[in-house]
C-alpha cells in the first residue's frame, strides 16, 4: 500500500481585493496614457497606443526593476524619448501611483494567476487608451464641422 501523502491548504486568495487592484492600476495607468502621445501619432498598433506602460508591464513582469522610483524614472525615461512632449505633473502623479498599486498587485497575486492578471490588465489598459483615441477622434470631427457652418 502507498503511503499517504498530506497536503496543506494554501491561503485563501482574496479575489475581490485583487480585482479592486486591478481596477485601480487600470485607471491610473489609463489616465497616464491620456497624458502621452507618441512623437508619431499617426499610428495605431498596439505598441505606440500603449506607449511606455507596454514597457512597463514588461518590466514589472521581468523583475527589471522592482522598486517604485526605478520603474517611475524607467517610464519617464521612455516617455520623453518616444512623446512628442514632456511628461507632466499630472501624468507623472497618475503614473507613480499606478506603479504603487501595480507592484502591490504582483506582492498579493499567487504566481499561477500573475501572467493572466498581467495580461487582462494590459488589454483592458489598451482598450481605455484607444475608447480615448476614437473619443477624441470624434470631438475634434464634431468641432470642425461647427466651424464650417
Amino acid at each position: 500500500m502507498r503511503q499517504m501523502l498530506y497536503m496543506e491548504d494554501k491561503e485563501k486568495i482574496d479575489v475581490a481585493g485583487l480585482e479592486k487592484l486591478k481596477e485601480n492600476a487600470k485607471k491610473e495607468l489609463s489616465e497616464y496614457l491620456k497624458t502621452y502621445m507618441p512623437a508619431d501619432s499617426g499610428s495605431m498598433t498596439k505598441s505606440s497606443i500603449m506607449g511606455p506602460v507596454g514597457k512597463l508591464l514588461s518590466a514589472i513582469n521581468s523583475g527589471k526593476a522592482t522598486s517604485v522610483d526605478g520603474l517611475v524614472g524607467y517610464t519617464i525615461s521612455i516617455h520623453n524619448q518616444t512623446a512628442s512632449s514632456k511628461i507632466s505633473k499630472e501624468g507623472t502623479a497618475h503614473l507613480e501611483e499606478g506603479i504603487k498599486k501595480l507592484i502591490e498587485l504582483k506582492q498579493k497575486t499567487p504566481k499561477s494567476m500573475w501572467m493572466k492578471t498581467l495580461r487582462d490588465l494590459d488589454y483592458a489598459i489598451y482598450k481605455n487608451k484607444l475608447a480615448y483615441i476614437i473619443q477624441r477622434s470624434e470631438e475634434k470631427k464634431e468641432n470642425e464641422g461647427k466651424g464650417a457652418n
